[in-house]
């Protein structure tokens, strides 16, 4: 997608109708760093503890292990680095996902589903967006939570099949 095509989607009503927040974008990523900072760290790579982030509204489960690779590479370790796991609802039980969860994954998960609808391609793309610069966020119970459209999310899901990672029972 081209620059001035994803501009315009920005713009459009399914997108803007997002949730606002109360607190501004600095304000919400100083919170999520220190949250991030704050969280409990494993003692290595393979032994993470790990923190739940996000519940979607179809009940899988994204969270955060900590220390992610990073941490444990030779040249400049990052100890606040962290790794998503996805856990995905089947049937009501949480199974960590198999399909993997790293950006070349994402990006071709994503790739495929534009191709499968191309406008519901371009609002996944402007929530993903919404969720990386933190204007979907919100702080609930003291913890900063991705708190997306339940409407677009459903929208999303009708047209893409599994968007927030849960496999439909055949």
């Amino acid at each position: 997608m081209d620059y001035v095509t994803a501009k315009e989607t920005l713009k459009t009503p399914v997108v803007t109708s997002f949730s606002k927040t109360k607190f501004s974008n600095a304000e919400l990523r100083k919170k999520a760093l220190l949250w991030a900072i704050n969280l409990p760290t494993g003692s290595s790579y393979e032994s993470q503890t790990e923190s739940i982030y996000h519940t979607t509204y179809a009940g899988s489960v994204v969270k955060f292990g900590k220390p992610g690779k990073e941490a444990s590479r030779d040249r400049r370790p990052n100890k606040f680095d962290m790794t998503p796991i996805l856990y995905e609802n089947r049937s009501g039980q949480l199974f960590r996902s198999a399909k993997g969860f790293n950006f070349f994954e994402l990006l071709k998960d994503i790739q495929t589903k534009k191709k499968r609808d191309g406008e519901a391609g371009r609002v996944l793309l402007a929530m993903l967006y919404r969720c990386g610069v933190l204007l979907d966020h919100d702080i609930i119970d003291n913890e900063l939570c991705y708190t997306p459209n339940i409407e677009i999310m459903q929208w999303l899901d009708e047209r893409l099949r599994s968007v927030d990672g849960t496999h439909q029972a055949s």
